[in-house]
């Protein structure tokens, strides 16, 4: 199989969890050669890359014995070998055609309810997956850490059912340069931030343009426009809010966020996601000493709070 990274980070256990409940649980996949353990999170290294893709694909949502909740099992991108192109521009849909072609398919014709996590464990099964871009409901860029990944998924999943799926996905060479986005109320993210983080683009224009203080005039772009922020009151702070079920709501989540201060607005990132703007800076420190790590009541995971600038 495809992949050099023999290392995965597990989020999602419960606190208390002990390194040797983790690596009792993770060595039914292979031979832990290490435990990283952080606040809620760990990186844990197999002795070959197989084991550690084999992790990925059978405890990725397992519970270990005596947790409440399932953990989040993925390979570790800070253990992944550079880029052929390291330290020279990107485009935005992660092309290289160092190997002779490019590193990048375009999926199509999934489930519109399937998630992340199922896109990346499918895919992952021919190689190692490095990003999503979603294009449309139905649709995503995924690029692979090598060109011959890429063609491997061409040639081996094409036509294949993600686990949960009714219909089969169509594999294109190339993919698909980003033109949408996932679309919550209204409000269109997509594309990826030097942190990971999905990046808001306003409905009014191409680029995030449209008319506002940051936009620059139509089809400006740039500025704290293209994530929101312009139009934070002064005097506020926003926090981002990640790891709560799907399917929270509206009321639940502002309902619990509201405990450390008055909330102006929620821009939702994803069904997971979310950024709190708060109406004093005061609350930002409040929610991130209070909240992160708590659950919100009817979920099962605790959240993880940071601040957002």
């Amino acid at each position: 199989m495809a992949g050099t990274v023999s290392a995965v980070f597990v989020d999602g256990f419960d606190f208390g969890t002990t390194e040797q409940d983790l690596e009792a649980h993770m060595g039914k996949a292979g031979t832990v050669q290490s435990i990283e353990m952080k606040r809620g999170s760990a990186v844990v290294t197999f002795s070959t890359a197989a084991e550690a893709q084999h992790s990925v694909s059978s405890l990725n949502k397992s519970t270990i014995p005596g947790n409440s909740r399932y953990i989040f099992v993925q390979l570790d991108k800070k253990s992944l070998p550079p880029w052929a192109g390291a330290g020279t521009k990107r485009s935005f849909g992660g092309d290289s055609n160092s190997e002779g072609g490019s590193k990048k398919v375009l999926i199509r014709g999934f489930d519109f309810e399937t998630t992340d996590e199922q896109i990346w464990e499918h895919m992952g099964k021919v190689g190692t997956v490095l990003e999503i871009y979603w294009v449309s409901k139905g649709s995503v860029n995924v690029i692979y850490s090598s060109a011959s990944e890429a063609t491997a998924a061409i040639q081996q999943l094409d036509r294949s059912t993600i686990d949960g799926n009714s219909r089969f996905i169509d594999v294109v060479p190339g993919g698909d340069r980003f033109s949408g986005g996932k679309k919550f109320r209204g409000e269109t993210w997509g594309g990826s931030g030097a942190d990971g983080d999905w990046v808001f683009i306003p409905s009014g224009g191409k680029g995030g343009g449209g008319k506002g203080k940051g936009g620059k005039g139509k089809g400006g772009g740039g500025g704290k426009f293209a994530d929101h922020s312009d139009e934070d009151p002064a005097g506020s702070g926003r926090v981002f809010v990640r790891g709560f079920d799907f399917g929270t709501s509206d009321e639940q989540l502002e309902g619990h966020m509201s405990t450390a201060g008055r909330i102006h607005t929620v821009h939702w990132v994803n069904k997971g996601n979310a950024v709190v703007v708060y109406k004093s800076k005061a609350s930002v420190a409040k929610a991130i000493s209070m909240l992160d790590n708590t659950t919100i009541p009817g979920n099962t995971r605790y959240i993880h709070v940071n601040e957002r600038h």
